[in-house]
This record gives structure tokens, sequence and C-alpha cells, in this order.
């Protein structure tokens, strides 16, 4: 792999380089600060396949960097791990939702390193379509006009808030640790009659909407931490502070309150039909790990339970 090293700690850069070396394949790039990174990745010719950013730098933090290396057009879906000494989970959520694949707290075995950034960067390539922000603002663009998605396929749009992708929130949820585990709870969020709506939008269309109900789901928080990843054919799955557990009957009624006041929504054909059903919170799984896969089914079972509830509803 071609690797780009932010830090400001020349110690931590020469141990990560030194380690990354030892796979003579490997090519290893180093840059101080988040500038200079920024520098390298826009006037080298060859693209790098993985970045590793230091979270706590002076100048511009790691999230900030993140956020904006997202934005340049050959690093929309390049893996990046964030190399951390915080444990806070709101330090940790905001690298996820400015887009970092997976992150390693400091200090770190030097063992774990490799294995780690391969399947960050073999997960990348799975099918989550990334989607900039941007494009859905233009429908004349030639990457609005060439864009073609399956119903069943995971998306990820940049630039919205506590919004991530598939693997990064399994990959967020597998490193907690039990106390977080204990403050956290996990919840899916399904968009009703999707199939449908799929069926009668075009894509530009039904990627509006996946933005409209992340962002909302995101404000329901309320201050809240919150998480959210869109797994394809309309759910989403979220992981959240433990008070969403108390606070669970009301989410989906002001997500589809939300909706409904939504202007985007209301000009499609589709009218203000868009509304979304939320299955009951409920703590991960413990065990690490079987936690992701586990933790995930059943959110969707519980989403499901919810569904056939709300059909026998009058």
């Amino acid at each position: 792999m071609r690797i780009l090293i932010v830090d400001d700690d020349p110690l931590i850069r020469d141990l990560v380089r030194t380690v990354l070396r030892q796979d003579q394949t490997n090519e290893v790039v180093v840059a101080a600060s988040g500038p200079a990174a920024l520098d390298i990745l826009q006037h080298e010719d060859e693209l790098f396949e993985m970045l590793m950013l230091d979270i706590e730098m002076p100048e511009m933090d790691g999230i900030e960097l993140c956020r904006s290396i997202r934005k340049l057009p050959d690093y929309k879906t390049t893996a990046i791990v964030m190399l951390t000494r915080k444990s806070g989970l709101s330090d940790i959520e905001g690298a996820f939702a400015a887009g970092a694949t997976d992150y390693i707290t400091k200090p770190f075995d030097v063992k774990d390193i490799q294995p780690r950034l391969k399947i960050a960067q073999r997960k990348m390539r799975d099918d989550c379509l990334t989607v900039a922000r941007e494009v859905l603002t233009d429908p004349t663009s030639e990457d609005s006009k060439a864009l073609e998605f399956a119903l069943e396929t995971p998306v990820r749009i940049t630039d919205v808030e506590q919004h991530t992708d598939p693997f990064s929130l399994g990959n967020y949820l597998s490193q907690l640790n039990r106390k977080k585990i204990d403050q956290s709870v996990v919840f899916a969020v399904q968009i009703n009659s999707f199939n449908r709506i799929f069926a009668t939008l075009s894509p530009l269309e039904v990627l509006s909407i996946l933005v409209e109900v992340s962002e909302g789901i995101s404000a329901t928080a309320k201050g809240r931490r919150l998480l959210n990843a869109y797994f394809g054919s309309g759910a989403f799955l979220c992981i959240s502070s433990s008070d969403a557990l108390e606070d669970w009957h009301n989410i989906a009624s002001s997500i589809n309150e939300i909706l409904g006041a939504s202007e985007a929504i209301d000009a499609m054909e589709i009218g203000r039909d868009v509304t979304v059903t939320v299955g009951r919170p409920f703590r991960p799984a413990a065990h690490r790990t079987q936690r992701v896969r586990k933790t995930f089914d059943r959110a969707l079972v519980q989403l499901d339970r919810r569904a056939q509830v709300g059909k026998r509803s009058p």
C-alpha cells in the first residue's frame, strides 16, 4: 500500500513508519500537520491507498483534516484510520462522522497496525456507494446523470452530520469497551413503503430522501450522542447514548414530523408519503468478537417486530 501518516509527534511518525516499512511492498510518506498533509494530497500525482491521521494536532486537528480530505474527489472512499489518545465517545463519533474508517488508540500494539490497515482497505472496497452531497444539488452534472444503484445497496453521503457507512459503524461498535457499551444503545429505522418509493422516484430523489431521514434521525438526538449508517433497502442502523432507550417512543413521531415539514420531499412525486418506523433500542451485545453481527441482526429483528405492531394498530 501507499500510506500517508499525519502526526505532529515525530516519535509516533517514526514508529508507525518503521512498523509499516517492515512490509517492503508498502510506501510510507509522513506529514507533521494537517495543512502539510492536504498539500501532499493535492499535489502528488500518485494517490495514497491508506491514510493515518492523529486526532490531536495543533492548527488543524485530525477530525477537521478528515472532513477536508473527504471533500477531495480522489479520496472520498480511501480508508482513513485515526490515531488517538482520546477515549471519549464524542471524539471518536466525531471522527467517524467526518469520514474515518477505523481508529487505533494510543498506546497501541505495533503488531496490530498492519492487519488493521489491510482489513480497513479491503472493506472500503466493498459494495457501498459513496456520494458527495453536492452532487444531489445539481441534477445536470455528469456525476448525477450517471448515478444508479440497487434497492439493497448501502450508501454513504458525505457532508451529512452524524452519518457514516455500515463498515465504519461496525468498526466503531466493535471497539467499545464494557463501560461504553453500558452507555450506548442500538436501534434501526426503516423508511416505510421503500420499495414503492425506490421504484417511483429517480436515484437523486431517493438519495435526497436518505439525507432527509438521516438528518431527521440526528435532529431527534437533541444533543445526545448518535451515529447512523444506511444499510440499504430503506434501513438505517443507529448507535446512540443510552437515554434514547427512555425516549424511543417519541423518536419515530419526531422524525416523521421533520419529514412532513421537508420542502425537498414535498416537491417530489411521492408527496408527503415518506414516513419511518423505529425499532426498540437495546444495549449492544457485550461479546466483542460477535458483537457487530449479533447486534445489527437484533436491531433489524426489533425493527420488524415494531413494523408488525404498526400493521396491527388501527
